[in-house]
């Protein structure tokens, strides 16, 4: 690494002049550091934190909540019809647990539709067993000590269900009361979320939830986004939300991100869980952004289409009127899907676009939100809405489209477009400030048929998940102007700069690395005032 070879009083001046006029340099973003490689991946979830095919992920908007992380899984393969399932869980002895069986229409699993029951065993003792239940029935227990087949240390749970005549809406789980660790499950099409709260620190810890009306509202789970209000909304990559071979009754649900209500009210009727909206104009769809409150958009995977969602006022929790939502259709933004995988959207904030990962077309646009005009009244499916209509005129281009199979995540931050390619785990680095948009660079994963989701953490840091895995990851990177290596920006990394640049003191390799803010292999008064930028920004 090269330093200025000024003369030092020249370089004094120098940084004095330029400091006055500091605002008008442009830093470089917090992105492109990950670009030189010096990365750190963690994993930081599995299945055992209860993530089950997980899709999507994003992170809690409300400034005091944004070391929350919201990961929405899809849901599991339904049982068969009229069927015994015998499945074992190994627990560490003495944990306090609670088994949870779920039906997602709400009437058990006996005595209306077939004589289901259920039964959970436990050193050879019946800890709860039954079939005559409501939405969810619920028992909690200790496991104790045995000897059985579980490894030492750890104690059998066997779980013994016989399905009714509906087997695909029964699901289980059983959970650590202390740890909310998810020891066993089996998922029905209804998706569940998985929270991290302090995601990323050493405190790190994971909580699973289920509404038991998942099995529609969250019927094979696709995406999710997290509105400023509080609010979120998940999609549903199916043809209809209530297994209708001949339907097409799906789109998007409503939730309250409120810990006390969703996942909570309502578990047992008589009202439909806690989801607080829905409107069913969209089947397969596969992905979605936040426009604020409670407008989303959505990537209409059955229409090909991008479509508007205003959910209006919410109506009570677990309600059904949908007669103030409005849906409007842009169909001159041709997408295609790609079956099981989601197509990620965005808004930049700084721009306005909406970004959008057409999958199917292998590639990414990028359209106008507040382009277009309506062209056509549209009759929606299956209930009353203030408004469905077909728009026209929609400005939009393609700002990607070479060297990519399956763009599925995708996100924004600070000027930086990130695409995850499911099919090679590539994570390409665009910058939107060019017009055309430029190609930056690539991280390599190596995670083939993996990556689904993608989303940068409000300081900066990548995380993913992978959905056949099961897992979570994070990706780190050395931050350039933190020159001492603290996490912060401050004076002294200005100083450690100023120093160097005037020959009074020596950098370290890596300090040297952190210090070449603009990428051009010299250290000089220009790194210095990125830095300067960075602290002031």
């Amino acid at each position: 690494m090269k330093k200025s070879k000024l003369p030092k009083t020249f370089i004094i001046l120098i940084t004095i002049i330029n400091f006055l006029f500091f605002s008008f340099l442009q830093s470089q973003s917090i992105i492109d550091a990950f670009l030189i490689g010096n990365n750190t991946t963690i994993l930081r979830g599995t299945q055992q934190d209860g993530l089950i095919t997980p899709r999507d992920l994003d992170f809690h908007k409300d400034a005091n909540r944004q070391n929350e992380l919201w990961v929405i899984n899809e849901g599991g393969t339904p049982y068969g019809n009229n069927t015994q399932y015998i499945e074992t869980v190994c627990i560490p002895q003495n944990s306090n647990v609670t088994f949870t069986i779920y039906d997602s229409y709400g009437d058990g699993i006996c005595c209306s539709f077939g004589n289901g029951s259920y039964n959970v065993n436990v050193c050879g003792v019946t800890v709860t067993s039954g079939g005559n239940f409501g939405s969810q029935e619920s028992t909690s227990f200790n496991v104790s000590t045995c000897d059985d087949a579980c490894a030492e240390n750890e104690v059998e749970v066997v779980i013994s269900i016989l399905t009714d005549n509906y087997g695909g809406e029964t699901s289980w789980d059983i959970v650590d009361d202390d740890n909310s660790t998810v020891y066993g499950m089996h998922a029905d099409a209804g998706g569940s979320t998985v929270t991290y709260y302090n995601a990323g620190q050493d405190n790190q810890w994971a909580e699973y939830r289920k509404d038991s009306f998942s099995g529609h509202f969250m019927h094979t789970a696709s995406a999710i986004a997290m509105s400023e209000n509080g609010t979120f909304a998940n999609t549903l990559d199916c043809q209809d939300a209530n297994n209708n071979t001949n339907g097409y009754f799906t789109g998007c649900t409503l939730w309250d991100s409120d810990t006390t209500i969703y996942a909570r009210i309502n578990q047992n009727g008589p009202l439909l869980g806690s989801h607080i909206d829905m409107i069913h104009q969209s089947p397969y769809s596969e992905g979605i952004a936040s426009a604020g409150g409670n407008v989303y958009w959505l990537f209409d995977g059955y229409h090909n289409a991008i479509c508007k969602y205003d959910f209006g006022a919410p109506h009570q929790h677990g309600g059904d009127d949908h007669s103030d939502g409005r849906v409007w259709r842009h169909s001159v933004v041709a997408v295609d899907r790609v079956p099981g995988l989601s197509s990620h959207m965005e808004i930049d904030p700084v721009s306005g676009w909406l970004y959008i990962a057409d999958t199917g077309n292998e590639r990414i646009l990028r359209m106008d939100p507040n382009s277009g005009q309506i062209a056509q009244s549209l009759d929606p499916y299956g209930e009353t809405l203030q408004g469905y209509w077909r728009m026209s005129g929609t400005d939009w281009e393609v700002v990607a489209d070479s060297n990519m199979t399956y763009p599925t995540g995708l996100d924004i931050y600070d000027n930086r477009l990130l695409v995850s390619d499911y099919a090679n785990g590539d994570i390409i680095v665009y910058d939107i400030t060019q017009d055309p948009v430029v190609e930056l660079g690539r991280i390599e994963t190596g995670l083939s048929n993996e990556i689904m989701g993608l989303k940068i953490s409000p300081e900066g840091a990548i995380w993913y998940v992978c959905s056949n895995a099961n897992e979570l990851y994070q990706i780190t990177t050395m931050l350039m102007g933190d020159l001492n290596g603290d996490g912060n920006y401050n004076i002294v990394d200005v100083l450690l700069c100023v120093q160097f640049v005037m020959g009074l003191a020596d950098l370290e390799e890596d300090e040297l690395n952190r210090a070449d803010m603009n990428y051009d292999g010299v250290i000089d008064v220009f790194d210095v005032l990125l830095i300067v930028d960075l602290i002031l920004d």
